[in-house]
């Protein structure tokens, strides 16, 4: 039977159309919102404009103005997304037109423009060391967004929090759609070469202790004020070298402890200058263990090849391949190279390490640019199998890719490993770009 809407009723939609508009906007919140009452938002579609803090073991939302508040809010991409960065959420990748779900709820994720631009600019990073100082989260951008999906806050029990994020440190901002992209280049040097010169000045017992008791904690401490504390410290170390450190051009590293010695570091932000202050004392743990020596050393890199300008804007994917080649599959590649086919999976790692690249280009469907073998590592042996990893950059500093490849089977009859063939078993690199 074929049934109908009456006119009084499709009036009476109409009406409450609005209404149930209403009930589906999200809750317009920010950062401090969600970590002051988490409980009153749980469960429930927010909407927040923030700047993003994406690092190693880090994706969550900046907390200005309650930096200090914790548990923090981490987030996470709905649908096939990954998480952006390694961590303990073991969330790298995803099946391709999935649907991720939190506590049993399906989180779909908008794909548009604006998410697009959100993980270009996002994405973005110095891929090569600057001179020879590794570059640990060297991203190019700092995005700022309007994020909208559904918050869900840390479940606390007795004397413990079991939260989300890596090592459950955080509450949960599960993104639905990403708008309002924004983006402010930080000054890390997109592209070049660099050449880095250390100078090391000795310290007397008597600068080395006055160093040492600035440091020193004094009453009730919180992060921000040991901070203050350490960027004083390092600040009093450059002045030894006739040479000033302003509060907001650099980062302080973390606390080392070796034997007798402390060591502390400050890095500018464009990571091209670097102080290294050694600390020696009879006990480095106690405020009694008077300092007896020390050093600074100052690291300064300048460019060989020059960087790209600051107003050069990029965009960067992230490629990943793991190929899970079974037994039998290999074996069949084996019959392939005893025919003659395929000869330069044979022989040493670098042998075959441009092929395997050339088949990772294919996978990933880019163009190489000019680039170098930096390394292949020594193989080691697991299980009856033999596995490396080779890694290239380019001239530029845009590229930088790897291949993970491996033999399968213990040699045997007197036979080595030379005689058994290579098979690809997995592909990872970035690849930047900068736009027209």
């Amino acid at each position: 039977m074929r049934r109908t809407i009456s006119s009084a009723s499709f009036v009476a939609v109409l009406a409450m159309w609005p209404a149930l508009c209403r009930m589906q906007e999200p809750i317009r919140v920010t950062p401090c919102d969600l970590v002051n009452a988490p409980e009153r938002y749980s469960g429930k579609v927010v909407q927040v404009h923030a700047r993003v803090n994406l690092a190693f073991e880090d994706f969550s939302l900046a907390q200005t103005g309650c930096e200090d508040k914790f548990p923090w809010v981490w987030i996470m991409y709905g649908g096939d997304e990954p998480t952006p960065t390694a961590s303990t959420v073991n969330d790298h990748s995803r099946k391709p037109n999935s649907v991720v779900k939190v506590n049993g709820r399906p989180i779909p994720q908008v794909h548009d423009a604006p998410l697009t631009l959100f993980k270009q600019r996002l994405d973005a990073i110095r891929i090569t060391p600057v001179g020879n100082q590794p570059c640990y989260d060297c991203y190019l951008y700092e995005v700022t967004a309007t994020l909208t999906g559904v918050f869900f806050a840390v479940t606390r029990r007795e004397q413990s929090i079991t939260g989300y994020g890596h090592l459950g440190c955080c509450h949960l901002l599960a993104i639905e759609q990403v708008s309002d992209v924004s983006f402010e280049r930080t000054p890390i040097p997109m592209g070049g070469s660099f050449k880095c010169v250390e100078t090391k000045r000795e310290l007397s017992g008597i600068e080395a202790e006055m160093l040492r008791v600035m440091d020193l904690p004094s009453g009730e401490m919180n992060y921000e004020k040991w901070h203050r504390q350490e960027l004083v410290q390092l600040t009093a170390a450059a002045s030894l070298m006739g040479e000033s450190i302003g509060t907001d051009e650099g980062m302080i590293g973390g606390r080392g402890i070796s034997g007798k010695n402390t060591t502390q570091e400050w890095t500018s932000n464009n990571r091209l200058k670097k102080y290294t202050l050694t600390i020696e004392s009879g006990d480095p743990q106690s405020e009694t263990g008077k300092a007896t020596g020390g050093s600074i050393t100052k690291t300064v890199c300048t460019a060989v090849v020059p960087p790209l300008p600051m107003t050069a804007v990029a965009n960067c994917r992230e490629l990943t391949s793991d190929l899970h080649v079974r037994r039998d599959e290999a074996k069949k590649i084996a019959s392939q190279v005893s025919r003659g086919k395929e000869v330069w999976r044979i022989g040493p790692p670098e042998h075959a390490a441009a092929e395997a690249l050339n088949q990772a280009a294919k996978t990933w469907g880019i163009a190489l640019e000019e680039i170098t073998v930096a390394e292949c590592g020594t193989p080691g042996e697991y299980d009856g199998e033999q596995v490396t990893s080779c890694g290239w950059s380019d001239k530029t500093g845009m590229e930088s890719l790897d291949v993970q490849i491996t033999r399968f089977g213990y040699p045997r009859n007197g036979r080595d490993w030379d005689s058994i063939p290579w098979v690809v078993t997995g592909e990872s690199g970035i690849v930047c770009k900068v736009e027209n």
